[in-house]
């Protein structure tokens, strides 16, 4: 009887694995100048508690946040970076499970070329336009 309850406890503490392919959701972090984002810590969110995380976990080396949701729903992943570079990124789940990939973010110094850019063509057309009306003038 003894020898029974030693090999049926002997798979008690057993770890079982299986290795399966599926679709996840990879969510890449980087900064606009060093670009370095890996092994920082996140907690994901999912949509029926926005209280407890999902998941707890850190970046990988190459700065991506992983993770395979089970539900529809808004989804959030909250990044948290040294010296205070947070991020909080909410990722909409449809019904199928799937997400609507986004195009990366623009840096700070190219939406600042693009806002010079575009003040710049506006006063170019004020000056065309004002030595049009000088030169009907003349």
């Amino acid at each position: 009887m003894l020898l029974l309850f030693v090999v049926l406890g002997l798979g008690a503490h057993d770890l079982h694995h299986s290795i399966s392919r599926a679709e996840a959701v990879t969510v890449h972090f980087d900064f606009a100048q060093e670009g370095d984002f890996s092994f920082q810590s996140y907690e994901l969110y999912g949509p029926a508690n926005s209280e407890i995380p999902f998941a707890v976990g850190r970046t990988d080396a190459l700065g991506r946040a992983v993770f395979m949701p089970h539900e529809a729903g808004r989804w959030t992943l909250k990044a948290f970076g040294e010296e205070g570079h947070d991020a909080v990124v909410e990722i909409d789940v449809d019904e199928a499970l799937h997400v609507r990939p986004s195009a990366p973010q623009s840096s700070l110094l190219e939406r600042l070329a693009l806002g010079l850019g575009v003040i710049a063509a506006i006063f170019g057309l004020l000056h065309l336009i004002t030595q049009r009306k000088t030169n009907e003038t003349l």
